[in-house]
């Protein structure tokens, strides 16, 4: 009954169809956000860096810098049900020397069974591991992986500048970090946009 004493209307059996789904979402939101936590902090205590040195990135335009912002406020769901995470780890020669690079990374999530979330960076399947977030030893996994990626990015950069072949595997050889002070190179597809 909608109120005391009324009768059940078709209009509140739709309310309470839409607050279920609400809910519904909010909770297979709050189940990515939580797997996506626990990767992201895998993977700083897998890299050993500093505070501070990966970051969650909010969503941006092609051309405009990603901001850092926290995890629940960065993290979107695709139109494939799967949610995206962009992750910036900023790479330097040294802590007090310019310019730095960031490299970004965007990590799509998708829950696959209960309990059990496919994780891999955006369009590039290879990177793929399907976890459990309570699994401690699959999120090093994973993080071993990224770490993998991320130095073979640099590798290939290297054999290029070197003379070899460096843009195999679709790596950017693109010129390393100029005059700025921080430069986002992106590994994988962009976020889709809101």
């Amino acid at each position: 009954m909608s109120e005391e004493g009324e009768k059940r209307t078709r209009f509140d059996d739709l309310c309470a169809s839409y607050a279920a789904a609400r809910q519904s979402f909010f909770d297979y939101r709050d189940r990515h956000v939580a797997v996506a936590g626990k990767v992201v902090r895998g993977l700083v205590e897998y890299l050993g860096c500093p505070r501070g040195q990966v970051v969650c990135l909010l969503p941006a335009e092609e051309d405009e810098e990603h901001e850092k912002g926290p995890l629940p406020a960065a993290i979107r769901l695709g139109e494939d049900g799967s949610w995206h995470l962009r992750v910036g780890v900023t790479v330097y020669q040294s802590p007090t020397t310019f310019p730095q690079e960031r490299l970004v990374l965007t990590l799509v999530f998708k829950q696959t069974t209960e309990g059990r979330f496919a994780v891999q960076v955006a369009d590039m399947t290879s990177t793929r591991r399907e976890i459990h977030p309570d699994d401690q030893s699959a999120v090093a996994a994973l993080s071993g992986a990224l770490f993998d990626l991320i130095s073979s990015h640099y590798r290939a950069q290297k054999r290029f500048y070197d003379g070899g072949q460096g843009e195999d595997a679709g790596v950017d050889v693109s010129q390393p970090a100029g005059e700025q002070q921080v430069v986002d190179r992106i590994i994988g597809f962009r976020l889709p946009k809101n």
